[in-house]
This record gives C-alpha cells, structure tokens and sequence, in this order.
C-alpha cells in the first residue's frame, strides 16, 4: 500500500500558495482535483530546477541571518559551480534540509534530472530556494524521512528551509540515455522512470496489458510509460500508469519485482 496521508497537507497547501511541493504524496485513493496522469506525477518527481514546484518567488521573505550562518560558502570541487547545469549519476540522490546526511530527507532526484546549484557548502549543493517547512507542532510535513524538527540544525529556520544534495552524485557531463535509439513497443517504455533497471519488466507488462486490453498503447504514450510512485513505498520497486483516464480509479500499480499489477 501506498501512503494516502499527505493529500489534506497538499490541499491546504495549494489553498494557501497555489502550490504543491514535489515531495507531497500523490497516492491517494480518493477521487480528487490534485489527481495527476503518470506524465505529470513524473514531472514533479524529476527533480529539475525547472519542474521543481515550490512557493512562488515573490513568497520568499529575507533568509534570516541564521540561514545565511548555516549555509555558508566554502570550497567545493572545480567542476562544481553555482549556476551552472549539473546531472545526476546515480539512480536515486536524496534532497535533504541541510547539507548533511543526518538533515531531513524531502524526496529524491532520479538519474539524469538535472540540478543547478544556487550555494556551496563543502560536498553539498543547494538546489533550491528556501520556501515553506509547512511546520506543525515543531515538525515539518515535507520530511518523508529522518530528522522532521523545525530547527536551524535541521536547516528549517523561520518556518522555511531549502533543499540539498551531495555533490558526488552530481556531474557536469550529461548522462548516456538508456533509451535512446528505441523503437517500436519499447520506444512506449523507453521514458519510463528506472527504465534501465527494469525495462524487461515494464516491456512484459507493456505486453500483457495491451494484449488483455486493460490499457492501450496510446495509454503508454500519453503517460510517458511507468512513473515512479512516492510516499511510503517509495523505496520499493513500485510504479504507476493511468490507462482509459486521468482519474485515481484508472490507475495501476506494478511490482517490478514481482510482475504483478494491481489497482491498490
């Protein structure tokens, strides 16, 4: 099962900003307006500078002196620029709070989303700029895991914090696509995220739920292919699809583990 518990956080989010943070859940099992076709789920998951959706820029308020205290500059790699686009080289890079490890983790990006570091701190880039914690009761709703306090150690001051990663993840030179020359039934598959980790079981699932009529091919275009589903399960092998509509109800989830396809 995936989390269901984030959808009341990102309705008031969007009543109050007219925004939703990446790092929200998009699982619910409610029929909603926040309901998103795999296409766009995977665009909020992607993690570029572009697609990040956060407060808008006249939102932001003055980063407090103590922000400006715990991110301060200090060396990093040669390669490694503020401004400058990077790519991501690992399957999976966790977005902290701050520039440590022991900070709270707001989501990942995938490999080859692009980054573009705003400040350097030693091995860490911030990607982001700061925008609301959404703190409650001293912890932040954005934290899907680790340390979830509002607190400056946790990079979240004022009610705000920005988002981190490890350098070591990230390169100057673009990544090899993995997809790139496919044709035919695996060109429906090839946009699929973690398509070079699982493209054998996207392909065979491809096949059965168009040959049993479940989904058709124009379905996979539309999606882009599998997305990667969030929340709870995020770091189980997980995926989503729409087939016949945009809504919840039209939703399917496969196990890339497994084979197995379901609706919950």
């Amino acid at each position: 099962m995936l989390n269901l518990s984030k959808y009341f956080i990102l309705e008031t989010l969007v009543a109050v900003t007219g925004c939703v943070s990446p790092a929200a859940d998009t699982t619910s099992q409610q029929q909603t307006p926040l309901a998103l076709n795999a296409a766009q789920h995977r665009a909020s998951q992607r993690g570029t500078t572009k697609l990040h959706i956060a407060p808008k820029p006249d939102s932001f308020t003055t980063i407090s002196t103590a922000h400006q205290n715990l991110t301060s500059k200090s060396p990093a790699e040669p390669d490694i620029k503020i401004g400058k686009k990077l790519w991501v080289t690992s399957d999976r890079i966790k977005r902290r709070t701050c520039p440590s490890i022991k900070c709270g983790d707001v989501g990942q990006f995938y490999f080859r989303s692009i980054a573009i570091p705003l400040e350097l701190k030693g091995d860490w880039a911030r990607v982001t700029k700061y925008y609301t914690a959404m703190c409650s009761n001293g912890l932040s709703a954005f934290v899907e895991t680790g340390d979830k306090n509002c607190e400056a150690e946790n990079g979240i001051v004022d009610g705000k914090f920005a988002e981190w990663v490890n350098i070591k993840h990230l390169s100057s030179d673009r990544p090899a696509d993995p997809a790139a020359g496919s044709t035919g039934n695996e060109a429906l598959i090839a946009k699929s995220d973690d398509y070079r980790i699982h493209k054998r079981a996207f392909r065979k699932s491809l096949n059965e739920l168009v040959s049993t009529g479940r989904c058709t091919k124009d379905d996979f275009r539309e999606n882009g292919g599998w997305a990667k589903a969030t929340g709870r399960n995020r770091d189980e092998p997980i995926y989503i699809i729409y087939c016949g509509g945009a809504t919840i109800a039209n939703r399917l989830y496969l196990n890339a583990k497994t084979g197995k396809i379901s609706r919950l």
